[in-house]
Protein backbone atom coordinates (compact mmCIF):
# COMPACT_ATOMS: atom_id res chain seq x y z
CA UNK A 1 0.00 0.00 0.00
CA UNK A 2 0.96 3.60 -0.53
CA UNK A 3 -0.45 4.84 2.77
CA UNK A 4 2.62 4.84 5.01
CA UNK A 5 1.08 2.32 7.43
CA UNK A 6 3.47 1.04 10.11
CA UNK A 7 1.10 -1.09 12.22
CA UNK A 8 -0.94 -2.86 9.59
CA UNK A 9 -1.09 -3.55 5.91
CA UNK A 10 -3.62 -2.36 3.36
CA UNK A 11 -5.67 -4.23 0.81
CA UNK A 12 -4.96 -6.46 -1.13
CA UNK A 13 -1.82 -7.55 0.76
CA UNK A 14 -3.89 -8.13 3.90
CA UNK A 15 -5.80 -10.95 2.20
CA UNK A 16 -4.90 -14.62 2.71
CA UNK A 17 -2.48 -16.08 0.16
CA UNK A 18 -1.32 -12.64 -1.00
CA UNK A 19 2.24 -11.39 -0.73
CA UNK A 20 2.88 -7.95 0.73
CA UNK A 21 5.38 -6.15 -1.49
CA UNK A 22 6.83 -2.92 -0.17
CA UNK A 23 9.08 -0.32 -1.72
CA UNK A 24 12.44 1.32 -1.27
CA UNK A 25 13.24 4.58 -2.99
CA UNK A 26 14.96 3.91 -6.32
CA UNK A 27 18.71 4.43 -6.03
CA UNK A 28 18.73 3.93 -2.24
CA UNK A 29 17.59 1.41 0.30
CA UNK A 30 15.31 3.87 2.08
CA UNK A 31 12.03 2.13 2.93
CA UNK A 32 8.98 4.27 2.20
CA UNK A 33 5.20 4.04 2.10
CA UNK A 34 3.74 1.01 3.95
CA UNK A 35 6.29 -0.52 6.32
CA UNK A 36 4.33 -2.96 8.43
CA UNK A 37 5.79 -6.13 9.87
CA UNK A 38 3.92 -8.23 7.29
CA UNK A 39 5.93 -6.86 4.33
CA UNK A 40 7.33 -9.93 2.56
CA UNK A 41 9.78 -8.25 0.18
CA UNK A 42 10.89 -4.77 -0.85
CA UNK A 43 11.40 -3.67 -4.43
CA UNK A 44 12.90 -0.35 -5.62
CA UNK A 45 10.01 1.78 -6.86
CA UNK A 46 8.34 5.16 -6.44
CA UNK A 47 5.10 3.48 -5.29
CA UNK A 48 4.01 0.02 -4.23
CA UNK A 49 1.92 -0.41 -7.37
CA UNK A 50 5.16 -0.05 -9.32
CA UNK A 51 7.04 -2.39 -6.98
CA UNK A 52 4.41 -5.06 -7.61
CA UNK A 53 4.67 -4.64 -11.38
CA UNK A 54 8.46 -4.81 -11.26
CA UNK A 55 8.31 -7.93 -9.10
CA UNK A 56 5.87 -9.60 -11.52
CA UNK A 57 8.39 -9.16 -14.33
CA UNK A 58 11.15 -10.49 -12.11
CA UNK A 59 9.08 -13.54 -11.17
CA UNK A 60 8.62 -14.35 -14.86
CA UNK A 61 12.39 -14.36 -15.33
CA UNK A 62 13.00 -16.38 -12.17
CA UNK A 63 10.37 -18.96 -13.14
CA UNK A 64 11.97 -19.37 -16.56
CA UNK A 65 15.40 -19.86 -14.93
CA UNK A 66 13.92 -22.47 -12.57
CA UNK A 67 12.30 -24.39 -15.41
CA UNK A 68 15.24 -24.24 -17.84
CA UNK A 69 17.73 -25.30 -15.16
CA UNK A 70 15.48 -27.93 -13.54
CA UNK A 71 16.05 -26.20 -10.20
CA UNK A 72 14.65 -27.99 -7.15
CA UNK A 73 12.32 -25.26 -5.90
CA UNK A 74 10.57 -27.69 -3.51
CA UNK A 75 13.44 -27.26 -1.06
CA UNK A 76 12.09 -23.77 -0.32
CA UNK A 77 8.31 -24.33 -0.02
CA UNK A 78 5.51 -26.75 -0.99
CA UNK A 79 4.27 -24.62 -3.91
CA UNK A 80 6.07 -22.62 -6.59
CA UNK A 81 4.84 -19.10 -5.69
CA UNK A 82 5.91 -19.47 -2.05
CA UNK A 83 9.18 -21.12 -3.10
CA UNK A 84 10.03 -18.23 -5.41
CA UNK A 85 9.23 -15.69 -2.69
CA UNK A 86 11.47 -17.54 -0.21
CA UNK A 87 14.24 -17.78 -2.77
CA UNK A 88 14.01 -14.03 -3.41
CA UNK A 89 14.03 -13.38 0.35
CA UNK A 90 17.02 -15.68 0.92
CA UNK A 91 19.05 -14.06 -1.87
CA UNK A 92 17.77 -10.54 -1.18
CA UNK A 93 19.62 -7.71 0.50
CA UNK A 94 18.83 -6.85 4.12
CA UNK A 95 17.40 -3.36 4.54
CA UNK A 96 16.64 -1.76 7.91
CA UNK A 97 13.89 0.83 8.07
CA UNK A 98 15.09 3.82 10.10
CA UNK A 99 11.55 4.75 11.14
CA UNK A 100 10.46 1.38 12.56
CA UNK A 101 13.78 -0.42 13.14
CA UNK A 102 12.43 -3.42 11.22
CA UNK A 103 14.68 -5.28 8.81
CA UNK A 104 13.28 -6.48 5.51
CA UNK A 105 14.72 -8.18 2.43
CA UNK A 106 15.05 -6.22 -0.80
CA UNK A 107 14.86 -7.99 -4.14
CA UNK A 108 18.19 -8.76 -5.79
CA UNK A 109 16.93 -10.49 -8.92
CA UNK A 110 20.37 -11.15 -10.35
CA UNK A 111 21.42 -12.90 -7.17
CA UNK A 112 18.26 -15.04 -7.17
CA UNK A 113 18.74 -16.08 -10.79
CA UNK A 114 22.47 -16.70 -10.25
CA UNK A 115 21.55 -18.98 -7.34
CA UNK A 116 19.24 -20.99 -9.60
CA UNK A 117 21.96 -21.34 -12.25
CA UNK A 118 24.57 -22.27 -9.62
CA UNK A 119 22.34 -25.07 -8.28
CA UNK A 120 20.90 -26.32 -11.57
CA UNK A 121 19.58 -29.82 -12.12
CA UNK A 122 19.38 -30.87 -8.50
CA UNK A 123 15.87 -32.29 -8.33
Amino acid sequence: GNHGFVRGISWPACQPHCFAIGAVRPGSDEVHLDRAQKIDLLVPAAATSSSNAILCGGVMLLREAIEVNQYNWRQHAPNLPEAMLRLMQETGVGVTDKETGRTYRRLDLKRAIDHVFDHAGRR
